[in-house]
């Protein structure tokens, strides 16, 4: 119980007050520290063990939580990596908290990964934050993609409140098309950039058209896409049914 009340964040002042009101005697905060002492070995043999295996998926993502320290409170960073192995296995495989998310940061905690064994990385999924982006192509050089969840975020962000809802529908149309999701990640982000935040739209009629113009009249037509030669989609066509 009281290894319990301490991770939940109880001081160990309170945690005497809660030993009290359950009829015991009370209990200091050196005992306290004492009996928590395991949680931490536990935690640390956890965050130390070595990674086996090939891990071809990596998730990263951080968080801010508040802590005591010299006696202010103040926001630190938690950083963590969920990968996915060969056998489909999910797993937590590392932890790391610090003042920011600055690329120094980043760059040791994907090292750290790298010393303990992580290997046979494939594909890192993250949010687009650019220490982050670049900590990624120095440790593991790894195809990255951004992360569906922060990709949607951003591109309401640039939306109305009240088409909030009329953009997330296209936005979850196109995710459900059978293409392949890095695909789809790439057009997401195309999408965003060149359309949705220099576009503010009146209505859903308004908003579905510009985004059918810009897909038929711009995108299929005349982009060039890096994926199929730095050529159109119209031109690969071409290019396809004279080969045939």
């Amino acid at each position: 119980m009281i290894q319990e009340a301490y991770i939940q964040g109880i001081s160990t002042r309170s945690v005497d007050e809660l030993v009290k009101a359950l009829g015991m005697t009370g209990i200091s905060k050196s005992q306290v520290s004492r009996l928590c002492t395991e949680i931490d070995e536990r935690v640390q043999a956890f965050l130390q063990r070595p990674i086996e295996g090939d891990w071809p998926y990596l998730w990263i993502d951080a968080t801010y939580v508040k802590v005591r320290a010299s006696g202010r409170i103040v926001s630190v960073a938690v950083i963590l990596a969920v990968g996915v192995n060969t056998d489909g296995t999910r797993e937590l495989l590392g932890l790391a908290t610090g003042p920011s998310e600055a690329e120094p940061f980043w760059t040791e905690f994907l090292r750290s990964l790298s010393r303990r064994g992580l290997r046979g990385v494939k594909l890192v999924i993250s949010d687009a934050h650019v220490g982050l982006k670049a900590a990624i192509a120095r440790v593991f050089k790894a195809t990255w993609q951004r992360c569906r969840v922060h990709f949607v975020r951003n591109a309401l962000a640039h939306a109305g409140k009240g088409q909030r809802q009329m953009v997330l529908a296209l936005i979850n149309t196109i995710f459900a098309q059978g293409f392949d999701n890095a695909m789809c990640e790439s057009f997401n982000a195309t999408l965003e950039c060149e359309l949705l935040v220099k576009h503010q739209f009146k209505n859903r009629n308004e908003a579905a058209l510009a985004v059918f113009e810009f897909i038929e009249s711009y995108y299929n037509l005349y982009r060039r896409h890096t994926a199929i030669g730095n050529i159109s989609p119209a031109a690969f066509e071409r290019r396809m049914s004279q080969a045939a």
